[in-house]
């Protein structure tokens, strides 16, 4: 039952800025958008959501007005296509002599 769970705001988890993010994941359930929520301080606005995680102390907590960049979709470990059984796994490297040189131009 989403009322018997903990509830709080989670306006103050913002992801971190490193590129460590995997070990400040936690697994979690969206369960819905909220209204668009505008930082006061930053003067920016951003989507909110409620989301539900678990806790290490295996707690549910519903966290409410979570910011929509600290959410980030994940696959869940060997579950990917490269976990298939015959799946090709190997890096291909093709030489770019190959390729006219209007391929290879941007504009």
């Amino acid at each position: 039952d989403i009322f018997a769970e903990r509830q709080r705001s989670g306006q103050g988890f913002k992801a971190p800025d490193t590129t460590d993010k995997i070990s400040h994941t936690f697994p979690c359930e969206v369960m819905g958008k909220m209204s668009k929520k505008c930082d006061k301080n930053e003067k920016k606005c951003g989507n909110a959501y409620a989301v539900r995680i678990l806790e290490e102390d295996q707690k549910k907590v519903l966290l409410i007005d979570y910011p929509e960049e600290s959410i980030s979709f994940r696959m869940k470990r060997y579950r990917s296509d490269m976990h298939l059984p015959k799946s090709f796994r190997h890096y291909i490297e093709i030489d770019d002599s190959i390729f006219p040189e209007h391929w290879k131009t941007t504009q």
